[in-house]
């Protein structure tokens, strides 16, 4: 089991790999770039259920930390791929 410090430099960490590779996305989204399909690995994989509109952003949160709060070992790090 992990310490409440471990969990929460896990947390953070997990935090700011979805802020950049979901941003990565926006930029993308925002010079027109649309997606065929969005997959990913990791928290890649939560940054692509909400690309493809699956989550939305605003429950991120419960979905970033929901595996900190079972007690199960979170992955941090994540690729998310992108085809169009």
């Amino acid at each position: 089991s992990r310490s409440g410090e471990e969990e929460e430099a896990a947390a953070t960490r997990a935090a700011a790999v979805f802020a950049v590779q979901y941003g990565l996305a926006r930029v993308w989204s925002l010079l027109g770039v649309r997606p065929g399909l969005v997959t990913g690995r990791g928290v890649g994989q939560l940054v692509a259920a909400v690309v493809r509109g699956d989550v939305k952003l605003q429950h991120v949160g419960a979905h970033l930390f929901s595996d900190a709060l079972q007690d199960q070992p979170q992955e941090e790090e994540g690729t998310v791929a992108v085809s169009t």
